[in-house]
């Protein structure tokens, strides 16, 4: 391991450095903490440590260091595959039109950063300064590429069946101890109401809905839909896509065109 000093560096939640800190003195800390997150003892640490490491650590810090992409390419396969073998088995009379949108209603952005959070992995995100400024480490997107680096990590090191052992374990954790399905049907319904919204409105009144978001405190925004010239409702999120589905969600579950 390289000892090349690294001064004054932000790291993460559990690694702020106010003094001259070595790489591997960084290293062997980091490993220490993060491991007992999965099911799972690495044989080769620097895949761990390189699944946690964002391109804009890797640019930053003063070592020849891999970033995350490349595992994040590999775990997101390894992920499709999983869940493809899982709902195969489990949902054998839906075909495959259904499934794949099951899949893509688990396997995505929004569904992934949810788990992530849940094992605070934004707390070991590797991240560079201006992340570290806008809180780059607690986005959804940095929050599942980690997460699905961390499946291609565990895949390269060891093999799919461990890397589908622990993917399940992590999903089936994250259920109990939050009672929010991930591999069910009614996830589709998270995954698909802007869209599905979209269709009834159309139908039934030649037109989408409209939404109109506007910036607000604390990095939010404030984003409302309005339906045949009518304001149906409003949330308020840090994701202007998030609050938009969460909307549309509500109105769908509530049947509120029904009553336009």
């Amino acid at each position: 391991m390289q000892s090349v000093i690294v001064s004054d560096y932000f790291i993460n939640e559990y690694f702020l450095i106010h003094k001259e800190y070595t790489y591997a003195d960084l290293h062997d800390q980091f490993i220490s903490r993060c491991s007992s997150i999965f099911n799972y003892t690495f044989k080769n640490n620097k895949l761990l440590f390189e699944a946690f490491t964002h391109k804009s650590f890797a640019h930053e810090v003063k070592v020849k260091i891999n970033n995350n992409e490349k595992l994040e390419f590999l775990g997101d396969s390894v992920l499709q595959l999983v869940i493809s073998d899982v709902l195969i088995q489990k949902f054998e009379m839906l075909d495959e039109g259904s499934l794949s949108k099951l899949r893509s209603a688990i396997v995505n952005e929004s569904t992934l950063a949810k788990i992530g959070h849940f094992y605070k992995l934004g707390n070991h995100i590797l991240v560079g300064k201006g992340e570290l400024k806008t809180k780059g480490f607690l986005r959804e997107s940095l929050i599942s590429d980690c997460f699905e680096a961390i499946i291609g990590a565990i895949y390269l090191d060891s093999n799919y069946e461990n890397a589908k052992r622990v993917l399940l374990g992590l999903v089936d954790k994250y259920e109990k101890n939050t009672n929010d399905l991930i591999i069910d049907q009614s996830i589709i319904l998270d995954f698909d109401a802007k869209s599905k919204l979209q269709e009834i409105v159309m139908a039934k009144f030649k037109q989408t809905p409209k939404y109109i978001s506007e910036q607000v405190e604390n990095d939010e925004f404030e984003v409302s839909i309005f339906i045949d010239e009518k304001k149906i409702g409003t949330t308020r999120n840090k994701s202007k896509k998030k609050a938009m589905q969460i909307l549309a969600k509500n109105i769908l579950k509530n049947n509120e065109i029904a009553r336009l």
